[in-house]
């Protein structure tokens, strides 16, 4: 039998199992329970975690929703059972595809969220002199780190932070070891955002880890994934892998850009009885600008048109037909006609 190498302890001398697992072995039935760890339970785990998803995924708003919880923002874009932030402190941000300006934008616009400076919140100015393949770039990045101390590190996207081979196993894993390493020393995450490999033919099922772009060793090193795909119905359907702790998938609704949506509705509304008020014969026309001004009833619209009650009668049914008009209750309970858009104006 050839000779143990160099590096390998010498054998011991004993027989005695006891002695033999003290302090070389441990009985997994007399360890201390270590459970998963997270920024936010259920959702983002410590170490490397990776958010994936096609394009106009808002996998960036989903990044900035958790920065935002981290840096302890009220920030409501998740349902209630996902706003459990177990971890909060720093985030450093590294992104290729929007500014610090920019990213405040989505926050307090999208969000409803008003941010200090604070130096809570940290987005770098020049994220093309640093990449992760880099070795004099890495150095200085986790001397940084060292510095800020954050809980959270995102880089978005991965694409634009190196140059290697994305189907390359042991490049992907060189690229990424360093910072997932740093993240499970400090009990904190690096987030990542990646693309996704397009879809074949019409399938249009949900996204899931195995489709992000490149090799499986990204999902291999990741300690969570949490893949994104907008719905047709205005919801996210979420699938969330995590290596330790319990994985789920479903669809969920996004607080985001609430009051930019409303008023978008609004002007829908508006350009819809527009249109509508066009096509209308002359004396709907007048009939509906009577309601406008302040008209309540048939009769105060004949006397505002000067004309007979029955053409005032065949307008109204052609307004509501139209969906211009519509009948309410005055606090004396009278029936009342009554506009459903103001501002539109009658020709």
């Amino acid at each position: 039998m050839s000779p143990l190498p160099r590096h390998f302890p010498p054998p011991l001398e004993t027989s005695d199992l006891e002695e033999l697992i003290h302090g070389i072995f441990t009985d997994v039935g007399a360890a201390r329970t270590v459970p998963p760890e997270w920024l936010i339970e259920g959702l983002i785990p410590t170490g490397i975690v990776f958010i994936g998803g096609p394009p106009k995924s808002r996998k960036s708003a989903v990044a900035a929703t958790i920065a935002t919880m981290v840096a302890q923002y009220p920030a409501e874009v998740f349902p209630e059972h996902l706003r459990k932030v177990d971890r909060t402190g720093r985030v450093v941000i590294f992104s290729a595809e929007a500014s610090a300006g920019e990213i405040r934008y989505t926050i307090e616009k999208g969000m409803g969220i008003k941010l200090k400076d604070d130096r809570s919140i940290l987005v770098v100015d020049d994220p093309w002199q640093w990449r992760l393949d880099d070795p004099e770039a890495l150095v200085r990045l986790f001397r940084w780190l060292d510095v800020i101390d954050p809980v959270l590190l995102i880089i978005d996207p991965l694409r634009d932070f190196h140059s290697v081979e994305e189907k390359d196993d042991g490049e992907m894993n060189r690229l990424l070891r360093p910072i997932q390493q740093w993240a499970k020393k400090k009990k904190a995450c690096a987030m990542v955002v990646h693309h996704t490999a397009k879809k074949q033919g019409g399938d249009s099922s949900h996204f899931k880890a195995s489709e992000m772009r490149g090799t499986g060793a990204i999902f291999g090193i990741a300690d969570g994934v949490v893949m994104v795909t907008p719905k047709k119905d205005g919801s996210f359907y979420f699938e969330v892998t995590v290596k330790r702790g319990e994985s789920w998938e479903g669809a969920i609704n996004l607080n985001l850009w609430r009051t930019s949506e409303s008023s978008l509705t609004k002007r829908r509304a508006r350009s819809t009885s527009e249109s509508a008020a066009s096509s209308l014969s002359n004396m709907a026309k007048k009939v509906l600008k009577a309601y406008r001004g302040g008209a309540r009833s048939t009769e105060d619209a004949r006397k505002w048109c000067r004309t007979s009650k029955t053409k005032v009668v065949e307008a109204n049914k052609e307004l509501r037909e139209a969906k211009l008009v519509r009948l309410v209750k005055d606090p004396q309970g009278r029936t009342r006609i009554q506009p459903t858009v103001k501002r539109a104006a009658a020709a």
